[in-house]
């Protein structure tokens, strides 16, 4: 019963996640983050589907493909804007683990294909938050709640590569399920709550992150730079 509650928690955080995205893409024409919206949405209603009241596994890894297809069109749409990109090869790669997934419609067969398409994807979205976050360290003017929200990004990131990449070891030499289950909860847990804090950032928390900064004296221009703005000059 409690595992059940803690899942539709999980599944309501995802869906305000989402909302707070829509709503954020909408008022500030930012429509790239509809893409990560949408990685919310698919992911929460997928979700439903791992609790035990509803459990189908076939429809909750399979809800992973447009999750994945979402996100790599959110990390190029965001980080790569008018320049070229990898995505293509990313696609590609989920559209190959698409179809070995028709060719072998198993329940395992599509755990491990689901596995290492977020893997892959997600080891992609780390190293561009990376190189996001070293692009604005050193800037002064880039303000300490931005920079954190980076250092964030790359928690859930790293969180959320290693939750698949549990599933292929687990495949490989049959974790215990009283070992496997808590963990896999946990970075579940850690990893919802960082994306919270990175996407919804709750004014309290921001002017905590904030705490500290003073801004160097710079034009106007420099000073009115919204986070998007700066995001989309950060490569």
């Amino acid at each position: 019963m409690a595992t059940e509650i803690l899942l539709w928690i999980m599944i309501l955080a995802r869906v305000v996640i989402g909302v707070s995205l829509t709503r954020r893409a909408l008022q500030k024409n930012v429509h790239s983050l509809l893409w990560l919206a949408a990685v919310f949405f698919i992911n929460g209603f997928s979700n439903i589907f791992y609790t035990p009241t509803f459990y189908n596994g076939y429809v909750f890894f399979l809800g992973a493909l447009p999750d994945q297809v979402c996100l790599i069109l959110f990390i190029h749409r965001t980080f790569y804007r008018e320049r070229r990109s990898p995505w293509a090869i990313f696609m590609a790669i989920t559209l190959l683990g698409a179809l070995a997934i028709a060719l072998d419609f198993t329940e395992r067969t599509i755990l491990n294909t689901v596995s290492v398409l977020i893997a892959c994807n997600m080891l992609w979205h780390t190293l561009i938050a990376v190189q996001a976050y070293r692009a604005t360290a050193s800037d002064r003017v880039v303000e300490d709640w931005v920079k954190a929200r980076y250092r964030l990004m790359i928690a859930y990131c790293v969180l959320a590569v290693l939750f698949p990449v549990m599933g292929v070891i687990d495949a490989v030499v049959d974790i215990p399920r009283s070992v496997a289950q808590p963990l896999i909860g946990l970075i579940s847990i850690a990893a919802i709550v960082l994306q919270y804090l990175v996407w919804v950032m709750p004014e309290g928390f921001r002017r905590w992150l904030n705490r500290n900064y003073q801004s160097p004296v710079q034009d106007e221009a420099e000073l009115t730079l919204s986070e998007e703005e700066i995001m989309g000059q950060l490569q």
